[in-house]
């Protein structure tokens, strides 16, 4: 083998080795995020942030934390975010106005 065979062989490997690279950190970054809807009552500040109950269309109160200081409660919100592992409280990380 010559030398640029040898190079285009060592360069393949590593543009192929950065995309698996890639691929796999994107794929485990990706979070799926919940949508609900509803009234934001009962909030409360606290030293990381806020807690607060959302009840939804169907009438079940979510209890919920965020750090996004919160204008106006008895409202219709979006809320988005995740659920704790335990699914015991949900992570709101945007509100939107209805």
């Amino acid at each position: 083998m010559d030398k640029y065979t040898i190079l285009t062989i060592l360069v393949t490997s590593l543009v192929l080795l950065l995309i698996a690279t890639n691929i796999s950190n994107a794929s485990s970054e990706l979070v799926e995020n919940d949508e609900y809807f509803g009234l934001i009552i009962n909030i409360k500040e606290t030293d990381n942030g806020f807690i607060f109950d959302l009840i939804d269309i169907d009438g079940n109160t979510i209890p919920c934390f965020t750090n996004i200081i919160i204008e106006e409660q008895n409202q219709l919100q979006i809320v988005t975010g995740t659920f704790s592992e335990d699914h015991k409280i949900f992570f709101v990380n945007e509100i939107q106005n209805y």
